[in-house]
């Protein structure tokens, strides 16, 4: 019997093969065989979701005679033992085709459904030999593809993370696609920016935004998103990119998007405290003061935080006035806003006998494009209330007012409640919105105070005189540090206000961002200002502060006169404005306004003093809005006039005993030649909206308006033509010298323009103002004129 079977083997046995008939009557595949022992196919297929699950494999020969074993071995494959199929034995075992039969069949193991998007997966299963030994063919190894009932045959592709950072100046970053659960198949997906705070083109660009797989590549891929190192202080921004299917069947998987943060590494701003130590006062206060400096691109925000190391105690000792019981304040700037915050300190007297005592804060978690500076961390050292020998110190100003030229300015120390010792105060000076180097010398230092002296003693600011045209800008200058035993007792911050010496037109700090509508002379007082909310300024004596007055009105303003006499049998005032408000005040300067009633509801928008002489201001004439015309008696009884039109209308000018006239909307000019009382509409020549008018003379006049309208008089308003503005920009006010030959004219965008004696070509005039301005006063010099937002701005000699 050895011997027949030895026979058997070596001539008879000429193959083995793998015959798949399990599974499912779907996945039955009998494979013939070949010369030599082998396969003939190397590859059959399954399905994932097959109802028995079984995995049945026959193996087969060309004869039938004798027992044989072959040795079947799992040689690896794509699919999980355990997750996508579980064998019936072990991965290496023997199967006998017994004597007589040409075949055999038994069960590998079974499939598990498992409702996962995989894609196509693999079983390889190899012949390793036989029992007694046969030659096996060069088809000795068969694939079991298994294919996923749950995805597409390509996969699943999907973004490799939801968020990523880089940073602006890493040039680029590379977006990263990932391809799993199935590799059949060429597919394409590209990616494409939907979204995010990043511009395209402008933050960031993608060169090529598509990704490809070959068939059978599951290989990450990658794309580069190239930034933009720009020099703009622009906070963090991000993009939001999806990705989509160009080619092939697969799907979109659940991270279907990714967010790429960009931080940018342009520093916007710092943010610093003005002090590291300073000494009050129990039963006094303290503010702690933040200034947000060198940039003001977006909004800004940081918490001062009480740190809870310091020996006082918050609730008992001192509280946040803001919040008592929190330990913690936040400064906000908002975009483009500079300059300093503060938070007050509030210190609780009490009847103790206590050494000194202390506070400890810091800033921390600085948001937006900016970043702590030092000093970030400050010390408050409260002294007791009992005595104090060696004094108090402050700054004997909290605003003061210089020009650039001025080289060096001072501002005063001084010490109070007394004089004991030798004591030395620290102080700081830094940006406002003025720049450091370029505008002023930042600088931190000591005041000493010799025992016995109160000073007071200077702080020196040193200016830096360039020759750019600017706006007003400020300096910062605080007490930072008194001794030990004293406080802050007044003032321990100060604005140095720096106006610029090279613009002719040089801006006036006006202490106010309202819109300032009208400005006019008082011979008793000088330049008075008006404008919306019931603004009312006085620049005393030609004065380069202004001082507020008490208006009490809540109406916007748009219109004054004061008497032209300090002879004037009543002296004083008239201002209006919005829902006809007309207010009337007498001397002396600050005194209050009182109400007048007017009979209209329209808006006033110009005031003109009719009487001559020393008759009395409320002998006056108003115009406004719907054709409105307002006349006063001269006991301040208000009567409306008949103007013959229903426009709105923005201005008038006296220009004889009784002759006015007045402009509005549509290219409407009127004229009375009895004080008011009847009107004549002459032809302008423009639709144009008219704003103002001036008269050198009763014949020579010019009238304003939009779109740059300029018309001109020789004959007393019989004639109007125009002029070349060289500009578009709406003209708002136009006034002229009353001995001089000097004509100006003010307008949208910060315009100027002015005219000598020729009175033909306007020129205009070179100014760092932007706003818009809206009157103008040049009668005598030096000139004023007054706009938006506060705008203020003096001239003592006309530029070019």
């Amino acid at each position: 019997m050895k011997n027949s079977h030895c026979l058997i083997v070596s001539v008879a046995i000429t193959f083995v093969c793998f015959v798949l008939v399990g599974c499912s009557g779907s996945n039955n595949n009998n494979i013939s065989t070949g010369s030599g022992t082998s396969f003939q196919a190397t590859q059959v297929q399954v399905f994932e979701n097959a109802s028995d699950g079984d995995i049945s494999v026959v193996l087969s020969r060309e004869d039938s005679v004798g027992d044989l074993a072959v040795n079947v071995v799992i040689d690896g494959g794509t699919a999980t033992p355990g997750q996508d199929f579980v064998l019936a034995g072990s991965s290496s075992f023997f199967v006998v085709i017994p004597d007589g039969a040409a075949t055999q069949e038994f069960v590998l193991g079974t499939l598990l459904n498992d409702g996962l998007a995989e894609g196509r997966e693999t079983i390889l299963l190899r012949l390793s030999g036989t029992y007694p030994g046969t030659v096996l063919g060069s088809a000795s190894t068969l694939t079991i593809d298994i294919e996923d009932d749950d995805g597409p045959s390509g996969g699943v592709v999907q973004f490799a993370q939801s968020e990523s950072t880089v940073s602006e100046n890493e040039g680029s970053f590379l977006l990263k696609l990932t391809r799993t659960g199935g590799s059949s198949g060429t597919v394409v997906a590209s990616i494409v920016a939907t979204g995010g705070s990043a511009s395209e083109g402008t933050d960031f660009s993608i060169p090529l935004a598509a990704y490809g797989w070959l068939d059978g590549d599951t290989a990450d891929k990658t794309r580069a998103v190239t930034l933009t190192d720009d020099t703009l202080p622009e906070g963090t921004e991000d993009i939001e990119f999806s990705v989509n299917v160009v080619l092939g069947d697969i799907a979109i998987g659940t991270l279907d998007s990714s967010t790429l943060n960009i931080i940018d590494d342009d520093v916007g701003a710092e943010v610093k405290l003005l002090f590291q130590e300073v000494n009050v006062l129990e039963g006094s206060s303290v503010s702690v003061v933040a200034v947000r400096q060198l940039g003001s691109g977006g909004a800004v925000t940081v918490d001062l935080v009480d740190m809870g190391t310091g020996s006082a105690t918050q609730g008992t000792d001192y509280a946040f006035s803001s919040n008592p019981t929190a330990n913690m304040v936040t400064f906000t700037w908002a975009n483009g806003e500079i300059g300093p915050k503060s938070a007050e300190i509030m210190i609780h007297a009490d009847n103790l006998l206590e050494p000194l005592e202390s506070i400890d804060v810091e800033l921390t978690n600085v948001t937006g494009n900016a970043v702590l500076a030092a000093p970030n961390a400050a010390t408050v050292r409260i002294a007791d209330a009992n005595s104090n020998n060696v004094g108090d110190f402050r700054l004997t100003t909290s605003l003061a007012v210089a020009e650039e030229g001025d080289g060096l300015v001072q501002i005063m120390v001084e010490r109070t409640n007394g004089s004991l010792g030798t004591a030395v105060v620290g102080y700081s000076i830094v940006a406002g919105t003025a720049t450091s180097g370029s505008d002023f010398i930042e600088e931190m230092g000591t005041v000493a105070f010799p025992s016995g002296a109160v000073g007071p003693f200077p702080i020196d600011v040193s200016l830096v005189d360039d020759a750019i045209l600017e706006n007003v800008e400020t300096i910062i200058i605080s007490l930072t540090s008194v001794p030990a035993a004293s406080v802050l007792a007044g003032p321990s911050v100060a604005t140095l206000i720096v106006q610029d010496d090279d613009d002719p037109w040089q801006q006036i700090y006006s202490a106010t961002n309202a819109n300032l509508n009208d400005l006019f002379f008082d011979v008793l007082s000088g330049i008075r200002v008006i404008g919306d909310q019931g603004t009312l300024l006085e620049f005393v004596n030609d004065s380069l502060v202004p001082t507020p007055g008490t208006s009490m009105i809540a109406e916007d303003l748009f219109a004054g006169a004061c008497s032209p006499s300090s002879l004037a049998t009543f002296p004083g005032c008239i201002v209006a404005g919005a829902s006809g408000a007309i207010y009337h005040r007498s001397p002396p300067m600050g005194g209050p306004f009182v109400s007048v009633p007017s009979g209209s509801v329209a808006t006033l928008n110009a005031m003109i003093y009719l009487a001559n002489g020393n008759l009395p201001v409320r002998d006056s004439l108003a115009v406004g809005d719907s054709g409105t015309i307002l006349k006063s008696d001269t006991n301040g009884t208000w009567t409306s006039l008949n103007s013959g039109v229903v426009v709105d209308l923005n201005s008038a000018a006296k220009t004889g005993t009784n002759t006015i006239y007045a402009v509005g909307d549509g290219g409407t000019i009127i004229m009375s030649m009895d004080a008011g009382q009847t009107w004549n509409q002459q032809t302008s020549g423009t639709t144009e909206n008219l704003q103002d008018l001036f008269f050198k003379t009763p014949n020579l006049g010019w009238v304003v308006g939009d779109n740059g309208t300029i018309l001109r008089t020789t004959n007393g308003g019989q004639f109007w033509q125009a002029q070349v503005a060289g500009s578009f920009e709406n003209l708002n006010a136009i006034d002229g010298e009353n001995f001089g030959q000097l004509v100006c004219i003010v307008g949208d965008n910060g315009l100027i323009l002015s005219t000598d004696n020729a009175w033909i070509a306007w020129q205009p005039q070179a100014t760092a103002s932007t706003e818009d301005l809206l009157d103008i006063y040049m009668k005598v010099l030096p000139g004023y004129v007054v706009g938006t937002n506060g705008e203020f701005r003096r001239i003592t000699q006309l530029g070019n």
